[in-house]
């Protein structure tokens, strides 16, 4: 807005063609239109750029977790753990499916089968920078 206020508005003005305050919102609606259209292709370019999500159990996926989330919020085990009742904080990003248990050294475990997790997000290839 400054930008316009100080430099474009009285150039036009200068030149002969000094607008109205409706020309004027239309030309903001104008530039708020192109503004979105490079978002949108900046976006799709970014997500053809990353990599596919995988679960836990695919390396590359935790190899190339995005740094704001953590790896444990996507772990099974941690659930599992979590659900017996040990020291393990509950998995962010896991739930259960079923209440299937079985028993292992005289205690009750969860089925890793009954633990769903999230696919893990991941990082983008490229950068606007």
């Amino acid at each position: 807005v400054p930008v316009f206020d100080q430099f474009i508005y009285p150039y036009c003005k200068k030149i002969g063609y000094p607008l109205t305050m409706l020309q004027k919102i239309g030309w903001g609606f104008v530039l708020a239109l192109l503004a979105m259209l490079v978002a949108a292709f900046v976006e799709m370019s970014r997500l053809d750029h990353a990599p596919t999500p995988g679960d836990y159990y695919d390396q590359s996926a935790q190899d190339n977790i995005t740094p704001c989330q953590s790896i444990d919020d996507y772990n099974p085990y941690n659930y599992q753990e979590w659900e017996q009742g040990g020291d393990a904080d509950q998995p962010m990003y896991c739930s259960q499916t079923c209440d299937d248990h079985y028993t292992f050294q005289g205690q009750q475990y969860l089925n890793l089968t009954c633990i769903d997790c999230d696919n893990i997000p991941q990082m983008s290839g490229i950068s606007v920078m």
